[in-house]
């Protein structure tokens, strides 16, 4: 038996300027054939877990491309042609296959393709025909769409928030296709959805844990939760979805995700209670120096690279020098110019320079700092420390051109040439920097660094300039902006019919 394995990662924001680029990907992973068995064997991520659970049922792997990314605005069109040209065409070349399994992100837009990977999956679909068994890997922030749920037997999204269960995924989706391959299980995907915006972590981990006690009932073997990325600008745009896939049952499917949304629906008044609040500047600095001593982390989500936006918003740095702070901090900045720049003055030189803001256009500005050159690097990340992998070890195996800096009195600036994932230390240790010794540390996450950073003195998440501070600002968009609740108004009546329908379609 030969299953085909493939990964297409990045996550999407549409405000974002910074386009995804070629660069971005060879900083992450961009192998095919049998590099990408030997990159990603062994690895804590869903290609991973494909790779042990074919190794341990005897079954060769039939490699296509492997390709991840940071994240950042849609992928550039000739990129994504070339990727979706590629990974189509190796797995032409590795016909006949009893199986596919591929690793999705979800939430992956291209210039000119709203969808990536329902197109991917669809090319796929074409090629091996209607018998052979697919099932895809998906960021539970993915927006699952009908064409994904068609084209592939089985949608696997992630369990846990922060992400750190990628093997265990890799692992469902590939005993699914295996189980498939040998004629065990038909599986068959539902898709259930509501315009309901979930931010409220509790309720999130109360779903996904009902859908994990549904998954222990016969011809059950996959129930996701999933609350779409906010910042897409599609058509299909599903704002909180069950992703569900069972044994040849679609009115089961359906029926399990009808109730896991009901349930998300009847307890939304837990969202306002259960939502964490952001704080602004320059509060936000005097509340951590006001915190027990220690390391405080200060997550800036609204810059999060996490979430597709540039990461090269200076606004905490900024705000540090006009308050004169003196206690260590620690930042991580994408510019590729400084780092140009920074590389023409060499270790030890000085730099005055604007730092950061390169895509901030109206919303945020550079800062203008006079900083020392202490280190310039390749920027290849060290393998990781952390007892369970993070978002890192799925977007980032370098940072590209790196720079280190010191900005007086008390500023470490880690300057990279790409978007990097700062969820964990990894990214400053791997410039021979010990996060620890700060006292606070600056992250553009939303959520990770509170599950790698399990030694911090406290966590502040800022309300800062980035481009996710888009408030009622829909300039950005070409589609209405998606209806959900708590923005809008919506009625228990409306749920309902809205579940009717979708309980009908499946009919």
């Amino acid at each position: 038996m030969r299953i085909a394995v493939g990964r297409f990662w990045t996550e999407t924001s549409s405000m974002t300027p910074l386009l995804g680029k070629r660069a971005m990907f060879e900083a992450g992973a961009l192998v095919e054939g049998t590099a990408l068995l030997d990159f990603f064997r062994g690895t804590r991520t869903e290609v991973g877990g494909f790779l042990a659970a074919l190794d341990e049922a005897g079954i060769e792997p039939a490699p296509l491309l492997g390709a991840h990314a940071s994240c950042s605005g849609p992928v550039e069109q000739p990129l994504w042609e070339w990727i979706y040209d590629r990974m189509t065409t190796l797995l032409r070349e590795q016909l006949p296959v009893d199986g596919v399994l591929i690793s999705l992100h979800g939430a992956s837009l291209a210039v000119g393709e709203e969808d990536t990977c329902g197109a991917l999956l669809a090319g796929i679909r074409e090629i091996v025909g209607p018998d052979v068994p697919i099932a895809a890997t998906l960021d539970m922030h993915g927006n699952p769409t009908e064409r994904m749920a068609r084209s592939a037997d089985a949608l696997v999204a992630y369990k846990t928030y922060p992400h750190h269960d990628f093997v265990d995924r890799g692992l469902q989706a590939a005993r699914i296709v295996i189980d498939a391959a040998n004629g065990l299980i038909r599986p068959v995907t539902t898709i259930t959805t509501i315009p309901m915006y979930l931010t409220s972590l509790p309720l999130m981990e109360d779903l996904i844990a009902a859908g994990v006690e549904r998954e222990r009932e016969p011809g059950v073997l996959c129930c996701s939760i999933m609350p779409t990325h906010p910042h897409l600008d599609v058509e299909e745009f599903h704002v909180l979805s069950a992703v569900t896939v069972t044994d040849g049952e679609p009115d089961l499917a359906q029926s399990i995700g009808r109730d896991q949304m009901w349930r998300a629906w009847s307890e939304r008044d837990r969202i306002a209670a259960e939502t964490r609040p952001r704080t602004p500047l320059p509060k936000a600095i005097t509340d951590a120096l006001a915190m027990p001593p220690g390391t405080v982390v200060i997550a800036d989500p609204l810059d999060s690279v996490t979430g597709g936006f540039p990461g090269d918003c200076t606004a905490v740095i900024e705000s540090l020098l006009d308050l004169g702070v003196t206690a260590p901090s620690l930042h991580i900045i994408n510019d590729p110019g400084f780092v140009e720049r920074a590389e023409a003055v060499g270790i030890g030189g000085t730099l005055r320079s604007p730092l950061g803001g390169t895509w901030g256009a109206d919303r945020y500005e550079p800062v203008t700092v006079d900083a020392t050159i202490r280190l310039l690097s390749d920027g290849k990340l060290m393998k990781s420390r952390e007892p369970q992998p993070g978002h890192l070890e799925v977007s980032n195996s370098s940072m590209g051109r790196t720079a280190v800096v010191e900005i007086e009195p008390s500023i470490t600036v880690v300057v990279t040439s790409v978007p990097v994932m700062s969820t964990e230390q990894t990214v400053f240790r791997s410039v021979g920097i010990e996060p620890y010794e700060y006292r606070i540390v600056v992250v553009k996450s939303v959520n990770q660094q509170r599950f790698h950073y399990t030694e911090a003195a406290g966590f502040i998440d800022l309300a800062g300039p980035g481009w996710g501070n888009a408030g009622n600002d829909s300039s950005w968009r070409s589609y209405p902006r998606p209806r959900q609740y708590p923005t809008d108004d919506v009625t228990d009546e409306e749920i309902l019919a809205i579940l009717d329908r979708q309980s009908e379609a499946a009919r």
